[in-house]
C-alpha cells in the first residue's frame, strides 16, 4: 500500500483510527493521526508537503515494539502484519479537521536536496548539521550498525 492509498484510505470520517506498519514504526496519517492524538495518546505531528500527492500530509509515529503498550485498553483489531484499526469515541467533522491541521506548522524540505531544513538561529553550524543529519536519516530501513554508526558520527562531530 503506497501513501496515496492510505491517505485515501483516511478520507472517511468513521471514527476509526488506522495504524500503518513502515519499517520498525507504527505510522497513522490525517485524519487517524488527528484522532489518535486527541483520544489515544500525544505524540509529535509532522506535516510535510508531498510532491507526488500535491499536498500536505500530518503524520506520526512510534515504534513497532510498544504498539501494545500505546493501544492499551483501547478495542483495536490487527488486520494484517502492516495494518491495525483502532475504534475511537468521537466523529469529528471536516471543518474541525481542516482546523486541526492549519494549526500544525509545516516542515519544509529543501528543494534540492528533500531534506528537512532546521533553521534555528540560537544553534550553532555543527549543531544544525547534528540535527539536519538526525531528521534525514531513514531509521526504519536503516540496520542497526547503520544507526550505531551514525550516532558515533554525530558524537564525533559534537566533540570537535
Amino acid at each position: 500500500m503506497n501513501l496515496k492509498d492510505k491517505i485515501e484510505a483516511e478520507s472517511t470520517n468513521d471514527a476509526i483510527v488506522f495504524l500503518h506498519k513502515e519499517g520498525m514504526f507504527w505510522k497513522a496519517y490525517e485524519w487517524s493521526a488527528m484522532r489518535f492524538v486527541k483520544e489515544i495518546k500525544a505524540y509529535k505531528l509532522l506535516k510535510r508537503y508531498i510532491k507526488t500527492l500535491k499536498t500536505d500530509i500530518v503524520s506520526l509515529g512510534f515504534p513497532s515494539h510498544s504498539l501494545e503498550d500505546v493501544l492499551s485498553g483501547k478495542e483495536y483489531t490487527q488486520i494484517d502484519d502492516h495494518l491495525v484499526s483502532v475504534k475511537t469515541g468521537f466523529v469529528y467533522s471536516l471543518e474541525e479537521f481542516e482546523e486541526w491541521k492549519s494549526l500544525i506548522p509545516l516542515i519544509e524540505d529543501t528543494a534540492a536536496t528533500g531534506i528537512p531544513h532546521v533553521s534555528s538561529s540560537g544553534l550553532t553550524a555543527t549543531e544544525r548539521e547534528v540535527i539536519n543529519q538526525l531528521m534525514s536519516f531513514s531509521v526504519e530501513t536503516a540496520s542497526p550498525i547503520q544507526c550505531m554508526m551514525l550516532v558515533s558520527n554525530l558524537q564525533v562531530l559534537l566533540k570537535k
